[in-house]
This record gives structure tokens, sequence and C-alpha cells, in this order.
């Protein structure tokens, strides 16, 4: 994971195509931090970066959709524009995720997708489960599509530093 994340910030600008780090797998091993590594990296070289925490952040824009649908689609703009958008715990938590959150994870990764903008995703789901959470296998292929080169899945308990593992 480290390897790939380094290679990832090094090479930045001549990715082409498949220019997404999809970090997946067990929480406590390592992909918000590498994430966010890439993420400063890219920074301090002058890149705007947008940090999407999943569950914060669609707790945000549920409440600002309820105030204000114009608000909330200007953040969800903000998501699909920004040069570099860190998307962190992908669907955190949710077996089966709402609909309308569904589609709006696949309205701002389907724009980046198609406009080949760079994007990091960490996810504790692994490429099955992406498959899976659309119903059609759009939404998953996507994501792993652009980060065929850059794609690493950490499996078993041992991989949770913070039990204890390497």
């Amino acid at each position: 994971m480290f390897m790939s994340a380094k290679h990832y910030a090094n090479n930045f600008g001549e990715l082409g195509e498949n220019n997404w780090l999809v970090l997946l797998g067990e929480p406590g091993c390592g992909k918000t931090h590498l994430s966010m590594a890439v993420a400063n990296q890219l920074i301090s070289k002058g890149l705007p970066v947008l940090y999407f925490p999943h569950v914060e952040g669609f707790s945000e824009i549920q409440s600002t959709f309820r105030k204000s649908e114009e608000d909330a689609e200007d953040r969800l703009r903000e998501m699909r524009k920004v040069p570099l958008l860190v998307w962190d715990d992908l669907f955190k938590g949710l077996e089966r995720p709402r609909d309308w959150m569904v589609r709006m994870v696949f309205d701002v990764l389907n724009y980046r997708y198609l406009n080949l903008m760079p994007t990091i995703i960490s996810s504790e789901l692994v490429p099955a489960q992406l498959m899976a959470i659309d119903g059609s296998g759009g939404l998953g292929s996507r994501i792993l599509e652009r980060g065929k080169e850059h794609t690493v899945v950490a499996s078993g308990i041992e991989c949770n530093y913070r039990l204890g593992g390497n």
C-alpha cells in the first residue's frame, strides 16, 4: 500500500487515464493515513485538494439539502470539479446505502471518471462489494478501472495496525 501511494504521489502528473488511487480493506491498515500523506505532498506542490470524509460529509450534505438545495448542489459541484478529490471511507458502515446516497456518489465519481480527474478513494469495502453497491456494477467498475494501476486491497485482521498487525 505504501509503495503504491508513493508511486502515485511521485508520478502524479504522468498517470494518464488510470489516475485514481484506491485503497481498500481492513480498518486500521493505513488507508486514510496514506491518502492524506499523498494529498499533503500534492498540496505542498500547489495542487488544490478537497478532503471528503464520507460519513461526516454526507451528514453535512443531507443537513444542507434540507435548508438549501442550491447550497448542497454547490458542495457536490465543488467535489466534481476540484483538481484532486480525496474521498475517505467511501460507504463506511453501510451494508446497503440509501439509493439517494448511491446516486450522489455516482454523480460525483462518474463526472470525475468521464473527465479523467484524479481521485483518491479509501474504503473498507473490497472490489466485489464495490461492484455490488449499485446493483449494476457501474459505480464499482468505474472506481476499479481508473484505479487499476494503483489499487491495493488489505485483507485479514493482521493488516490492522491498531491491533498490533504488521
